[in-house]
């Protein structure tokens, strides 16, 4: 996959953490009585074929991207976010489900949560990415960024949600870092993974360790974590170079839209 296949670019930043506004609202997708249907069955399939193979799926309360802008704040340009409620169940049943065509669908009436990636640098000039497992839900078997999706869980007591705490939570639950040794000082882009046509951030982060010692520490992660079915089951490494981003691209396992969008916009940007 090419990094100009499968994504669409919203916007570029990149944005600060001061430079991101989010508002929570009470609206969600728009109503389909057609997909409300399709969602229905699809995810009483998903729940079948989870229990058929001992699996617990759980309907999680998310945030959606409803809208967003840019304005200006003095020299500052801001990301305002409308975020509203959705869940992993509707998510299943329009996002994931194929019979959820765009000819018949808009975006309007997906579930859209908003998702959270990045694109992690180690401190030996490496960029690192999750091999996803054979068994997960949706891109089993390719090469994925880290990260997540905006939860109800992400909104604070002031009623804010903080994106980079967000993010920041889903990297030291996937990753072997302590927490002083991640820092994520920008959001890249705004992209859509033009298959199931979920909105991802795309954040830069920095590790202040090497490759060889996160990946010492993800296989003994590994060795004391109990079996089950794991998102990620191994870690990908290419050098943060065109050569390598290239070879990358030429050699290596397939990638979803989200890594090739990361990558276009990690090296357009060159932050």
């Amino acid at each position: 996959m090419g990094l100009s296949d499968g994504f669409l670019i919203d916007l570029t930043g990149p944005f600060t953490e001061t430079e991101i506004h989010t508002q929570l609202v009470s609206y969600g997708r728009s109503a389909s009585e057609n997909l409300d249907s399709l969602i229905e069955t699809e995810w009483n399939v998903a729940l079948n074929r989870a229990e058929a193979a001992k699996k617990t799926l759980f309907n999680g309360e998310l945030l959606r991207l409803n809208k967003y802008s840019v304005s200006s704040r003095n020299t500052q340009k801001i990301l305002n976010l409308d975020l509203g409620p959705t869940s992993y169940k509707d998510f299943v049943g329009s996002n994931l489900n194929p019979a959820a065509e765009p000819e018949s669908f808009s975006d309007d009436s997906l579930a859209n949560p908003l998702g959270t990636s990045v694109i992690l640098k180690t401190a030996d000039g490496s960029l690192v990415f999750g091999l996803r497992s054979d068994s997960v839900f949706y891109h089993a078997g390719y090469v994925q960024t880290f990260g997540g999706t905006l939860e109800t869980q992400d909104i604070g007591k002031d009623g804010q949600v903080s994106v980079f705490d967000s993010i920041r939570r889903e990297v030291l639950e996937e990753l072997p870092l302590q927490d002083s040794e991640l820092v994520v000082p920008y959001c890249l882009a705004l992209v859509r993974d033009c298959e199931i046509r979920q909105p991802e951030m795309i954040f830069q982060a920095r590790a202040a360790i090497s490759y060889d010692e996160i990946k010492r520490r993800w296989d003994d992660k590994i060795k004391r974590r109990p079996a089950g079915i794991w998102e990620h089951v191994d870690l990908v490494r290419l050098c943060d170079s065109e050569e390598g981003i290239r070879t990358f691209l030429q050699e290596g396992s397939p990638i979803t839209p989200v890594v090739a969008a990361a990558l276009h916009v990690h090296k357009q940007l060159h932050v």
